[in-house]
């Protein structure tokens, strides 16, 4: 039910509360005085008298609901400091209020911990009020309640309390002015478990729980006197006492104090409640673009019809961002004085329209007075680094009675290419000619140096009486690639054949400006829609979508809220280097009648990072339990365009709120490179409304694989081993390689290898290359691994095992290990390299890996592992590796190890340790799954620092289970720098592993220590199920969610989901503190006996998109034949995003390799030059910094220099000349730099590198005596 806020001697404090999913329920020993809820009854056979409401029943229904919130007295309570007391249960908030003698005490309704104790309590205690520094102290409270209000009566102030569904109300009345001079102050002591913090402006406290997340907030305050005057409230902390200070030298008493205490609810980051009824907070909502320069997107909020001593004279507040995200009291403020001008109707950024770097915004009033009755007006406040500046810029006024202009403003974006923000006003009002009143007009304003022009540089008439042209306005972005910015302009009762249908404009920029410079009608307007139906009211809203397909073409939104019988529509239209299509290519409705959908659309930016833009739809008057609750919607883009079903939906929650009234892009708040979105709801709360904002940001894997194949024969066990093969020719895009080592290609068991190409679509169908043993027994592909660049020549090797190959005769099962070179035509047929062991049952090529670059000569190393080698003890197992150089691997072995413990199965798994103590050297590990050491084969992991003059012979760190029979140590690998610290770390595999449940397998995360790693482990993770074999194969899954942190990943072949033995799969992320205790991704076989997860690892990034993917096998997976196994690859941030062409190369403009070495005279970058936005002006800015000094920020380069964009598309190449050390390993990334003119969404783009593993790891070694670092960026048409 709607809130009410009562009359003016108020003081309210709302308190909203949303602690979502609820598990359990603190037991109490007596049974709770709260209200049930009512049951649904049918009335269908219930009688009534004669001229009862035919809508009694849900009469009948509030009255029972509003019973729920009635404050009752309780015998017993919750808390065990206090035994009986009143108390206001309130389900929608997840609230319950005891009013205890001294005060009210606030904790949750119910909560998840399971314990007799809330997890927080706040109490409010007033005790004291007067004259600043003549406080009296308030009198004892006598309570009354009277169904769902408190008060607390103390004289001369009176404190009350009513629970309502919009949330908790509190109110201080002081009656008459109190002895003195000075401010008036009221002084709360504050109790329980929440830590206030003060904003520095003093208009707001959050208050925030033991782990530091946001509970509660008080903000929104203001003063009220008897006449209905506004005065600001400040508060101000002093330890556990919060003082609320008021200057009522001008105040006639009665005065009311007016702060709202609301909840933080866990579906929104940010969230504004105002405190004031009628005044619509959140009518207007949009990005203020970066106004303050500062590198965060600011937010702009318009509140019509505040009162702020006129009557709807509006009022406008700007909040900064930050890198904690938006700011918790406006930095900004603004109000028209001047009374029904509803200053504030319609907000937007400008864009830059002076060239300075930071944006403007601009604020319309559709029923200003100047001269003219209702003729409206716009302003545009210019933006400075100290932010917006108290006065307008530039003021345009409708010059007509009921013109209404400023009913919508909007950046145009650059229309005429000068390199200046141009803006865009609508007069939906304005008429032209006697026979064509109120066709409605569109104006726009043209930058320059000096700033805006005075007056408009052109328009645009909608010539027919009531179409109404300019109820909305909005930069297109460029549709048709021509380098000028476009425009697209609403008449949301334009005829076409249709009565009040509505049409939508587009005017294409120029040189000349807009339309050649000529006036724009409907008859020359250079594409248009319209939905014929009748009313539909289409053009309501439009909005330029961005690139929503990446094809460099921006794409157009438009709404049509009335349309058909299904509450709304809104289309999509996709721009092309002919301009925009005259067909939608994307509609949905709103799929309840009345629903309003698509009275607001916008572009919100690209939230998950994936390089397509994405968009935003409100529907405000949605009913899903609340009536007119409304609920925002947004669908992802894709190089199909945006995705066919919604991907994020949230409703209002509160009745009458019209949550989505208006939505629009934040920008990027917080600074993280995704974009943000806000939401009105300007209803909520007795029209007082609230605004919410959400930060976008990366997503795990994709949850179903994009990428799947099987072998077409049985009992193949295709995908046994799989890995990434690195980018083997050197296209920017890594490949996979997959070994079957039971195919039969003529011979039984044999065995064959394949590797699939990456591309920008995403990994290739078909393999490029393939090879077998010809030999039966051989099990060749019983590993496979990328060999990094072994021979220098840019391109990734691979590497693949035959355990059983048998090369002389009489050595059976010696095995061997084969290395094939990469190629800018991919992988080459014949073997750059070849080793087997001279001693029969060895397995040589059991394990094969690559061992990174252990002596730092940038050349890639590889490593073998070989568990059943005697010497002499029997089975003891070893490892070899063989360094890399310009004529591939060495012949002879560069370093070994063995066991000397008989059984023990050294080399059984190996591996690159990455570089453990980031000295610029690859370590690499070692495991050996039957060693003894106090228990019976319970496993053993050895590292071994890499050196300039190779890896050492004595291992820096070694490591067992502890666990009889554990195998640990069958897994092994580098995890990444999982923690951010500049070095790597390792995981391994246990999976047979018994921590109460037989062999239910395990795996553990070792930090690095400086020098080398913790004995103990840092993350540890068992399965909890019997025999599931977790950890039966471990790796880093490279950085999946694009943060910067390495990410690991597990296999667990026998795990039983719904299926038995159908196997799975965890992602855990990486962070600040290490690996997540919790799974962020989880997927697990879907076929009984599959073993899925068999073999898991980083498959490097197949789409170039940033993102790194990951490949998964279940060997025995059965498609149309037994045991053909089936292998998946799984895209990082929830799918294909678009492809980056990052790659780096050396001076002559060869690719290197991944830790490959440099040149004598320099190392480009190589990137696609492409926007979400579509056209616009862009820059980018590089970070590279030596291995062991982690990324700050500090010390970029912007190619340039910056304030220098280069239009897209287009290709070039810039150079540089940063002092980069000689003979020292580098690590780097970049981000786009968005010019504020053309592209004012967001200042930047995330940050980017090739996702081999975490930011502050080794990409390459420089080696010369001078170095300096160009960009090229190439055009993708």
């Amino acid at each position: 039910m709607k809130g009410q806020w009562g009359l003016s001697v108020v003081l309210v404090v709302g308190v909203l509360l949303s602690l979502g999913s609820v598990t359990a329920v603190p037991p109490i020993s007596a049974a709770s005085a709260e209200t049930p809820p009512p049951t649904d009854v049918s009335t269908d056979d219930i009688p009534v008298a004669a001229g009862t409401s035919s809508d009694w029943w849900a009469t009948v229904q509030e009255a029972l609901d509003a019973l729920e919130y009635y404050v009752t007295w309780q015998e017993q309570t919750y808390l065990p400091d206090l035994q009986t007391a009143y108390q206001a249960p309130n389900r929608a908030h997840n609230l319950r209020t005891y009013f205890g003698a001294a005060g009210p005490i606030v904790i949750p309704r119910k909560w998840l911990e399971e314990t007799n104790s809330p997890p927080w309590r706040l109490e409010l205690t007033l005790t004291a009020w007067g004259r600043a520094g003549a406080l009296e102290a308030v009198a004892p409270a006598m309570l009354e309640a009277t169904e769902n209000r408190i008060e607390y009566r103390r004289g001369e102030v009176v404190e009350w309390y009513q629970n309502e569904e919009d949330g908790l109300r509190q109110g201080f009345a002081l009656a008459s002015r109190p002895a003195g001079e000075g401010l008036v102050q009221l002084d709360l002591v504050l109790g329980g478990n929440l830590s206030p913090q003060l904003a520095e402006s003093g208009s707001t406290v959050e208050f925030r729980g033991q782990d530091g997340v946001p509970v509660l907030r008080l903000s929104g305050s203001w003063a009220v006197d008897a006449e209905g005057h506004h005065s600001p409230v400040q508060f101000s902390l002093d330890g556990a006492t919060l003082s609320l200070v008021v200057d009522d030298a001008d105040a006639v008493y009665p005065v009311s104090v007016v702060p709202v205490l609301a909840s933080l609810p866990p579906d929104s980051d940010w969230q504004f409640y105002f405190a004031w009824a009628n005044t619509m907070f959140g009518r207007s909502v949009a990005t203020a673009g970066d106004v303050n320069a500062d590198g965060y997107s600011d937010v702009i909020i318009g509140l019509p019809f505040y009162d702020g001593g006129q009557t709807d004279e509006g009022r406008v507040f700007v909040f900064y961002g930050s890198a904690a995200g938006l700011e918790i009291s406006a930095a900004w403020q603004k109000e028209a004085d001047q009374a029904g001008a509803t200053f504030g109707w319609s907000v937007a950024t400008a864009g830059d329209v002076d060239g300075d770097g930071d944006t403007e915004v601009i604020v319309g009033a559709p029923d200003w007075d100047d001269g003219e009755t209702d003729e409206g007006g716009a302003w545009v406040y210019y933006g400075s680094p100290g932010g917006l500046n108290t006065g307008p810029g530039e003021y345009y006024q409708g010059s007509q009675d009921g013109a209404a202009l400023g009913v919508s403003v909007a950046a145009a974006g650059d229309v005429n290419g000068d390199g200046y923000g141009d803006v865009i006003v609508g007069a939906s009002l304005r008429s032209n000619s006697l026979t064509e009143e109120e066709e409605g007009f569109a104006l726009v304003y043209f930058g320059s140096e000096a700033g805006l022009s005075n007056g408009f540089n052109w328009r645009a008439e909608g010539e027919q009486e009531g179409a109404s042209l300019g109820r909305s306005v909005a930069t297109a972005g460029d549709v048709n690639g021509d380098g000028f910015a476009d425009v697209i302009v609403g008449a949301d009762r334009y005829d076409d054949g249709t009565e009040d249908e509505g049409k939508a404009f587009v005017w294409y920029g120029s040189e000349d400006g807009l339309n050649g410079g000529v006036t724009g009608t409907p008859a020359n307007a250079d594409w248009s829609a319209q939905p014929n139906d009748f009313a539909a009211r289409f053009g309501t809203s439009v909005s330029t979508a961005g690139d929503v397909n990446g094809d460099g073409c921006a794409d157009v939104i438009v709404g049509g809220p009335y349309y058909g019988s299904d509450g709304g529509v809104a289309r999509l239209y996709l721009g092309s280097s002919t301009g925009l299509d005259t067909a939608y290519a994307n509609q949905d409705t709103g799929g309840q009648a009345g629903a309003e959908f698509g009275y607001s659309v916008a572009t919100a930016g690209d939230v998950n990072g994936d390089g397509y833009a994405d968009v935003i739809v409100g529907s405000p008057m949605w009913t899903n339990g609340e009536n007119d609750e409304g609920r925002a919607l947004v669908w992802l883009g894709s190089a199909n365009g945006i995705h066919p079903t919604r991907d994020w939906v949230v409703e209002g929650d509160s009745v009458g709120a019209w949550y989505g009234f208006s939505v629009a892009t934040a920008g990027d708040v917080n600074g993280d490179g995704y974009s943000d979105i806000i939401v009105g709801a300007p209803h909520r709360d007795t029209e007082s409304g609230a605004t919410f904002a959400y930060y976008g940001g990366p997503d795990s894997l994709e949850e179903t694989a994009s990428w799947t194949k099987v072998s077409n024969l049985e009992d193949a066990l295709f995908g046994w081993s799989v890995s990434s093969a690195g980018d083997v020719d050197a296209d920017g895009y890594a490949d996979v390689v997959v070994g079957a080592p039971y195919w039969d290609g003529g011979q039984a068991d044999e065995g064959q290898a394949w590797v699939y190409m990456g591309s920008g679509a995403g990994l290739e169908s078909a393999p490029d290359w393939h090879k077998q043993s010809n030999q039966a027994g051989a099990y060749f592909g019983y590993s496979v691994g990328r060999a990094g660049d072994v021979n220098g020549d840019g391109w990734d090797d691979v590497i693949v095992g035959a355990p059983g190959y048998e090369n002389v005769a009489g050595e059976a099962s010696e095995g061997m290990a084969w290395v094939y070179p990469g190629s800018d035509a991919g992988l080459e047929s014949a073997p750059l390299w070849y080793k087997d062991s001279d001693q029969a049952g060895a397995q040589f090529g059991y394990s094969v890996a690559t061992a990174g670059d252990v002596n730092g000569d940038g050349y890639g190393d590889v490593i073998v592992g070989v568990p059943g080698y005697t010497s002499p003890e029997a089975g003891e197992g070893g490892a070899w590796v063989y360094e890399g150089s310009a004529d591939g691997p060495h012949v002879v072995p560069d370093w070994h190890f063995t066991s000397n413990q008989a059984g023990a199965q050294l080399g059984a798994a190996v591996g690159t340790a990455g570089d453990i103590n980031a000295d610029g050297y690859s370590d690499v590990i070692v495991g050996a799954p039957m060693w003894d050491h106090g228990q019976t084969n319970e496993g053993g992991a050895w590292v071994f620092l890499g050196s300039r003059d190779g890896l050492e012979a004595d291992y820096t760190w070694r490591q067992d289970s502890d666990h009889g029979n554990a195998n640990y140590g069958a897994s092994v690998g580098t995890a990444g720098d999982v923690n951010g610290d500049g070095r790597a770390d390792i995981i391994v595999g246990a999976p047979l592993w018994n921590g109460g449940l037989d062999t239910e397998g395990a795996a553990f995360v070792y930090h690095s220590s400086g020098d080398s790693l913790y004995l103990t482990s840092a993350w540890s993770k068992r399965s909890n199920q019997a025999a599931a074999h977790f950890g039966c194969s471990v790796g880093t899954a490279g950085d999946v969610n694009g943060d910067g942190y390495a990410d690991i990943i597990v296999g667990a072949s026998r795990w039983d989901g719904a299926e038995p033995n159908e196997g799975g799969a965890w992602v855990y992320h990486g962070s600040t503190t290490g690996v997540h205790s919790a799974p962020d991704w989880h997927t697990v076989g879907g076929q009984a006996y599959a073993q899925f997860g068999t073999s898991v690892a980083g498959a490097g990034d197949v789409n170039g998109d940033g993102y790194a993917d990951v490949v998964i096998s279940a060997p025995r997976y059965d498609a149309a034949f037994s045991q053909e196994g089936q292998v998946s690859l799984f895209y990082g941030n929830g799918g294909k995003g678009s492809p980056l062409g990052l790659a780096q190369l050396t001076s002559g403009g060869s690719h290197v390799a991944h830790l490959g070495m440099l040149d004598t005279d320099h190392f480009w970058l190589e990137m696609w030059l492409r926007s979400p936005f579509g056209r616009g002006g862009v820059a980018y800015e590089i970070e590279a910094k030596p291995l062991g000094v982690l990324f700050d920020g500090s010390d970029t380069w912007i190619p340039g220099g910056s304030g220098y964009f280069a239009p897209m598309p287009g290709t070039g190449t810039v150079m540089l000349s940063p002092e980069l050390q000689v003979g020292t390993v580098y690590h780097w990334r970049l981000r786009r730099l968005y010019d504020p003119a053309t592209t004012p969404w967001m200042p930047a783009s995330h940050w980017m590198t090739i996702p081999w593993n975490g930011w502050n790891e080794a990409d390459l070694r420089t080696d010369a005596a001078r170095v300096s670092l160009p960009v090229v960026m190439f055009d993708y048409d």
